[in-house]
């Protein structure tokens, strides 16, 4: 996910593009699912959330994209821990670290992001 999520920002950069959210609201979250896969707890939350979206030139200014016209959307975010792994450091410190190759943290026991889903819309 990481590598996706780089591989975009990159190309976002090269062509001097910012994608914005102007608004943006998280309006609700659920819980959609939990499971155990490979010794590795999983909980899937369904956020529903609400903003603009423009696709902004970094140098101008000019939108290239979207509008500012608010809308909603649902996304399915997997969060992941790893019950074998000792988290009590990061964890007491509650600090954003750049854990391991790649992957941000958010330190609350030990949970990390894997997945980020853009649902359709029903």
């Amino acid at each position: 996910m990481q590598s996706e999520l780089q591989n975009a920002i990159s190309g976002d950069v090269a062509a001097h593009r910012h994608h914005l959210l102007p608004f943006l609201s998280v309006d609700d979250a659920v819980i959609a699912g939990a499971q155990v896969s490979g010794g590795q707890e999983q909980i899937d939350v369904r956020f529903s959330v609400s903003a603009a979206e423009e696709d902004v030139d970094a140098g101008t200014g000019l939108v290239l994209g979207g509008d500012d016209t608010v809308h909603s959307w649902e996304e399915r975010w997997r969060f992941t821990r790893n019950t074998q792994v000792d988290t009590s450091a990061s964890d007491e410190r509650h600090q954003v670290t750049f854990a391991r190759a790649g992957q941000w943290m958010v330190a609350h026991r030990g949970w990390v992001v894997t997945q980020i889903a853009r649902l359709p819309a029903s």
